[in-house]
């Protein structure tokens, strides 16, 4: 399936804290009758899932699986086919791709081959790929506990985008703000960096931004994914002419 949502409580109507895209991976570390509590590999997360969305792998099928080459689905929607039932299905950009094009890989008891069309031309760096990928994002409504182009949480889209290019980072926000090294000012910040933000008068984090250019440029979710401006007081939305979040840190999480 395209996405699984991790929730607080092993019950439909719990908040949905996160979500796995397909194929990312995690261990099951509680079973009951209908969910398991799960932990991802990708950034640690814990979560229930419920057991009609878990497709168990023993260790040598995943051990098989990560051994094949991978890469996070760039295309709004790839097509899988499932060659033992003959369904194509989607997923969606941000998702694990263990195939190039027309290719076969297997996970678990099923093999799949990918239908994703060859894609444009992107960009040779990977900073550049990074910002690339990012702005593919753009107009994605907001979701809290999103991880997917159909709704996304703030942390969810920046833990996405740098998976795009190798790079995990953890899944929350306020875990992201300690991971690299700090940026003074955003005088000095660059395309790449992150800005944590939240309430004014408060220390605690609540939101992060993408910088895209030297001039104080961030992409985020909130509300959709949008643009804006980041300064010293944080981000000034020039509709609501206010502030809408203030700055608490810049952080370089890699030095591209």
């Amino acid at each position: 399936m395209a996405l699984a949502p991790l929730r607080a409580e092993p019950n439909h109507r719990s908040e949905q804290v996160s979500q796995l895209l397909f194929g990312e991976t995690y261990d099951w570390t509680e079973a009951g009758k209908d969910w398991i509590r799960v932990k991802c590999h990708l950034d640690g997360y814990t979560g229930f899932l419920s057991l009609h969305q878990h497709t168990p792998l023993t260790p040598d099928q995943f051990n098989n699986l990560l051994a094949q080459p991978s890469h996070t689905a760039y295309r709004l929607i790839s097509r899988l086919e499932d060659l033992e039932s003959g369904v194509v299905f989607p997923v969606l950009r941000g998702s694990t791709l263990y195939a190039s094009d027309g290719a076969v890989f297997k996970a678990g008891c099923r093999s799949f081959l990918l239908h994703e069309e060859t894609l444009a031309h992107r960009p040779a760096s990977t900073l550049d790929r990074l910002l690339d990928f990012a702005f593919t994002y753009l107009n994605a409504p907001y979701q809290w506990g999103g991880r997917s182009p159909f709704g996304i949480d703030c942390s969810g889209f920046i833990q996405v985008v740098f998976k795009s290019e190798g790079v995990t980072l953890p899944r929350d926000a306020r875990d992201q703000a300690v991971v690299g090294a700090p940026v003074p000012c955003v005088a000095e910040a660059r395309p790449g960096d992150l800005a944590f933000l939240g309430p004014q008068g408060e220390a605690f984090i609540t939101h992060v931004a993408l910088v895209y250019d030297e001039e104080g440029g961030v992409i985020h979710a909130s509300g959709q994914v949008r643009v804006g401006r980041l300064d010293d007081t944080g981000l000034f939305d020039p509709l609501l002419a206010r502030y809408t979040h203030f700055l608490k840190k810049i952080q370089r999480p890699v030095a591209w």
